[in-house]
């Protein structure tokens, strides 16, 4: 098994993001052994990430543990009872490392990820990559944002020669 795991490293949410609530064993994918992200359940009860099941089923056509035979248009959600107490667990953000302190329920970390103001962004003068709340402040110092701005300064001041 050991060989399956190294296969979907990490393809779920990682369970040492987890600060409130209990990480139950029901709560993780049986191929990347993660807590579950947007989770789907085969028809024999094995719940899987979607990434995972799908990468899985582009190589496979039996399920990973008891060998069913298993396709796409089979998976369903799980049971609604299970995503309801998977939603109480309280997660950092994904963006804890660039300074997020934020502890968010995982029925809501979808929608806080997105908007998050710690998410890096890439300048697209210079492509480097900064936090979402740090770009005027990294824009007032980036030589090729600065060059840009001068030349489209200088070429709204032209008078065309008659």
């Amino acid at each position: 098994m050991d060989s399956l795991f190294s296969m979907f490293p990490g393809m779920g949410y990682h369970q040492n993001r987890v600060v409130k609530g209990i990480v139950k064993v029901e709560f993780l994918c049986d191929l990347c052994q993660q807590l579950l992200c947007k989770p789907l359940q085969s028809l024999c009860g094995h719940q899987f990430c979607t990434i995972c099941i799908e990468r899985w089923l582009d190589e496979e056509t039996r399920c990973p543990y008891d060998c069913m035979p298993i396709k796409h248009s089979q998976l369903l959600p799980p049971k609604i009872r299970l995503l309801e107490k998977m939603g109480d667990l309280m997660l950092k953000c994904t963006y804890v490392g660039s300074g997020c302190r934020e502890l968010i329920s995982l029925a809501d970390l979808h929608l806080h990820e997105k908007q998050c103001r710690y998410v890096l962004v890439r300048c697209e003068h210079c492509n480097v990559r900064v936090s979402k709340h740090q770009l005027p402040s990294h824009l007032s110092l980036c030589k090729s944002y600065q060059k840009k701005e001068k030349s489209t300064d200088c070429d709204s001041a032209l008078i065309p020669l008659l």
